[in-house]
């Protein structure tokens, strides 16, 4: 029995070895052998439903040859995943986290290693701003890392043009064809809401015709807002306020008024906590103070225990950072245990650019499943939810195919992922699914 690729398109068949060459478009002809599994003792369910684990028994693929490199926040009780053969006895480790989750890298790194189990592992953790992000960028191409992945999400970055860690990025695969560069979505979807602004009286945005975005602020819980528009970031023409007021008294709790003051950034941002035994009603309000454009504006949140009325957030055009890059394969989330639906969290596209031209970018890319499982070493949280959990299983199978054709170049191997994904919500691609799954 062998087992035959047309295209990158896997069949199995008995054939005679003298038949394959009537066989239109063959590119690689296999003979069946010992399958090689998914490792350890939590194995992703992501690793049977996208097939790669057919696609190991069916081939010699199994991510050899192949170094994939995780921008994190974190391995620290990766010696535990280690015993249980849930990651192979050496991860290159080139900078440890001491920022998020202490063991959110070794869950990656774990999916990794179920879907391609002898691709070889390396982990940095992204630093505390953009320069250490790129930093850790530059360690793992030059250690010769080919699949990069990361789920590394800062907030206060611009949202209409591309950042430092964006920009970094497309010179960086631009300069290494031989690389593919993965990057999680975000879950910003119910967190986020843009807008053309619309006065409704005094200067303040109309959300849906009131004055405010409600929310209510649990006892203990935190709210963080972040506003931007579309001014050159570094170079704003217009100015706004950001504020957050009590929807029972009609009181200012919290104001933000950076480019009233003079900032020239086009960006505000404020952090309330409730520190109250009541929930606090509250409700978010923008005024414009200088300008006369009827600017985009866009919010995104960071909260704790606060609840956001529905009916206020606008999932699309979720995606920021990194994951906006052109060149960078952005991954939506969908979850394991039941039949493929977009996660509401999974942040969704199309991207809105201003800057340096007007431009809207196809993202996400493509979709990837979470709610999976993993050790959970270190306490953590089981199973694995969030674009976080989707955006490795990408890897590790970009890492297994890669092994098989390691001819390919990068964006060959990303076209062919595109083509022979399962389209969700329609043909072709779209700002929810990507291309599929």
């Amino acid at each position: 029995m062998e087992a035959y690729m047309i295209g990158f398109t896997y069949s199995q068949s008995i054939q005679k070895i003298s038949r394959c060459g009537a066989i239109l478009a063959l590119v690689l002809v296999f003979s069946l052998i010992s399958p090689v599994l998914g490792a350890g003792i939590a194995i992703t369910a992501g690793d049977e439903i996208m097939k790669t684990d057919q696609l190991r028994n069916l081939t010699s693929g199994s991510g050899q040859g192949i170094s994939v490199g995780l921008i994190s926040s974190g391995v620290k009780h990766m010696a535990d995943a280690q015993k249980t053969g849930d990651l192979p006895p050496v991860v290159h480790v080139l900078k440890e986290g001491k920022e998020g989750p202490p063991d959110e890298g070794t869950a990656m790194l774990e999916i990794i290693h179920d879907i391609a189990p002898n691709a070889s592992l390396y982990f940095s953790a992204p630093g505390k701003n953009e320069k250490d992000f790129n930093n850790a960028i530059d360690s793992l191409v030059d250690a010769g890392c080919k699949v990069l992945v990361d789920d590394f999400g800062p907030l206060a970055i611009p949202y209409f043009e591309d950042g430092l860690n964006a920009a970094h990025l497309e010179e960086v695969l631009l300069k290494n064809p031989g690389v593919v560069y993965i990057s999680a979505a975000g879950n910003n979807a119910q967190l986020h809401y843009q807008g053309t602004f619309s006065d409704v009286g005094g200067g303040f945005h109309s959300f849906n015709g009131s004055t405010g975005l409600p929310l209510d602020i649990q006892p203990g819980g935190d709210v963080g807002v972040i506003l931007q528009w579309n001014d050159p970031f570094n170079q704003r023409v217009n100015a706004y306020s950001l504020y957050l007021f009590d929807r029972a008294t009609g009181s200012e709790i919290s104001i933000s008024e950076r480019t009233a003051n003079g900032e020239r950034r086009a960006y505000e941002e404020l952090r309330y906590q409730n520190l109250g035994d009541k929930p606090v009603k509250a409700e978010i309000r923008v005024k414009k103070v200088d300008g006369s454009e009827p600017n985009q504006i866009e919010l995104i949140f960071k909260n704790n225990n606060v609840n956001i009325s529905e009916g206020f957030t606008v999932p699309t055009d979720s995606i920021i950072g990194q994951a906006a890059a052109p060149s960078v394969i952005s991954v939506a989330a969908v979850p394991a245990i039941m039949a493929p639906s977009i996660e509401k969290f999974s942040s969704q596209g199309a991207v809105t650019m201003a800057y340096p031209q007007p431009a809207e970018r196809k993202k996400p890319d493509i979709t990837g499943l979470n709610n999976v499982d993993v050790t959970g070493v270190g306490g953590f949280q089981r199973p694995f939810t969030g674009t976080s959990a989707a955006s490795p299983h990408i890897a590790g199978l970009i890492a297994l195919e890669w092994s098989l054709f390691p001819q390919k170049s990068g964006s060959e191997i990303k076209s062919a992922m595109f083509q022979t994904a399962t389209g969700l919500g329609g043909t072709g691609w779209n700002p929810t699914y990507g291309y599929g799954l």
